[in-house]
C-alpha cells in the first residue's frame, strides 16, 4: 500500500483531512509532510484518538510523529518498526507505561512525555543512546532506571513534577548535559556522580527535600544557573565557592546555618536570591559581604 493511501485511511479514522505541511515544531502542528514522495512526518494532535493509529507503522521512512493532547493509554511493541524515528511527541495522553520495545528506536533524538501517568521507564530505555532531549514533566515517575547514565548524547532533560526520590549514581555520566529540570520531586539528596556534570549549564532543583548538597558540586565547572528554592538545605559545601561560572544562585525558603566565608570572592556571581529572615547570624554576615561586593540581593 502506498503511503499516501495509508494518510487516507487514517483521515477516515479520525473524521477530517490531514494537510500537507512543511515543518512540526510545535505540539499544535496539525498535518503530515512529505519529502519525495515518502512521508517522514505526522502530525495528528487534540484528534480524540482512543487508540494509537495501527496503520501509522506502515509508514517506515517516518522521522517525525506528534500524538499529543490524545486519549492514548498504550503504545504498541511495534511501534520499534519505525527504525527512523528522531522526534517522537506523547504528551498530554493516558498512557501508565511504555512497550519494553521502546529502546528499539535507535535513531530517536528527542522525546516528550508530559502529562502522563508512567511511573516507570522500561528498562530498554536506556538503549537510546541518541536521545538528545526528554521531556517528562508530570507523568508520576517514581524511579529512573539504574543504568540512566548511558543516555551520553542527553542535553536536555525535565523531569519536574515527578515523585523521584533518589537519582541514579550512573547519572554522572551524561557528559553532555546542558540544561536538566528536576524540580518538585522529594529528592532528598545528590549522588555524588552529580558533580561530573561538567557540561551541565543550568539547573532546576527547586521544591524538593534537599538537606545538603554533594562536596563534589564543584565539579560543575559550566553552571551559570542554580535555582535550589524551597528545600531543607542548611549549608553551602565550602567547595561550592569553585563553581568559576555561576552567576544566578537562587537559595530562597531554606533555613541556611552556614555559607563559605570566600562566597563573596566567586568570580561571576552576579545575584542571589535568600531568604534574609532565615538565615543564621553568621550567615547573614556572608550575604552582607556579598552585597558589597556588588553582587545583587534579593
Amino acid at each position: 500500500m502506498k503511503e499516501i493511501e495509508i494518510i487516507k485511511l487514517i483521515e477516515k479514522e479520525i473524521g477530517k483531512k490531514i494537510p500537507e505541511i512543511r515543518t512540526i515544531q510545535d505540539a499544535s502542528d496539525f498535518g503530515v509532510i512529505l519529502k519525495n514522495d515518502k512521508i517522514i512526518g505526522l502530525g495528528l494532535n487534540d484528534c480524540k484518538l482512543n487508540k494509537f493509529p495501527e496503520l501509522i507503522l506502515e509508514l517506515k521512512n517516518l522521522e517525525i510523529l506528534n500524538l499529543c493532547n490524545n486519549k492514548i493509554s498504550e503504545i504498541p511493541e511495534s511501534i520499534s518498526n519505525l527504525n527512523y524515528l528522531k522526534k517522537l511527541n506523547l504528551a498530554s495522553n493516558q498512557l501508565k507505561s511504555l512497550p519494553d520495545s521502546f529502546g528499539d528506536l535507535k535513531s530517536l533524538q528527542e522525546l516528550y512525555l508530559s502529562f502522563n501517568m508512567i511511573n516507570h521507564l522500561p528498562d530498554s530505555f536506556i538503549n537510546l543512546i541518541n536521545l538528545e532531549k526528554l521531556i517528562a514533566y508530570d507523568i508520576n515517575l517514581e524511579k529512573l532506571p539504574k543504568q540512566f547514565g548511558n543516555l551520553k548524547s542527553l542535553k536536555t532533560l525535565d523531569l519536574g513534577k515527578n515523585k523521584l526520590k533518589t537519582l541514579p549514581e550512573s547519572i554522572g555520566n551524561l557528559n553532555n548535559l546542558y540544561s536538566a529540570t528536576i524540580g518538585d520531586n522529594y529528592l532528598t539528596e545528590l549522588p555524588d556522580s552529580f558533580g561530573n556534570l561538567n557540561s551541565l549549564y543550568w539547573l532546576y532543583l527547586a521544591n524538593n527535600e534537599l538537606t545538603k548538597l554533594p562536596d563534589t558540586v564543584d565539579g560543575l565547572l559550566s553552571l551559570y544557573y542554580l535555582n535550589l528554592n524551597n528545600n531543607n538545605l542548611k549549608s553551602l559545601p565550602n567547595s561550592f565557592i569553585n563553581l568559576k561560572s555561576l552567576e544566578w544562585l537562587l537559595i530562597k525558603n531554606n533555613r541556611i546555618e552556614y555559607l563559605p566565608q570566600k562566597l563573596p570572592t566567586m568570580p561571576s556571581l552576579k545575584g542571589i536570591w535568600v531568604s534574609l529572615d532565615l538565615l543564621s547570624k553568621k550567615a547573614f554576615k556572608v550575604i552582607i559581604n556579598c552585597k558589597k561586593k556588588g553582587i545583587e540581593i534579593n
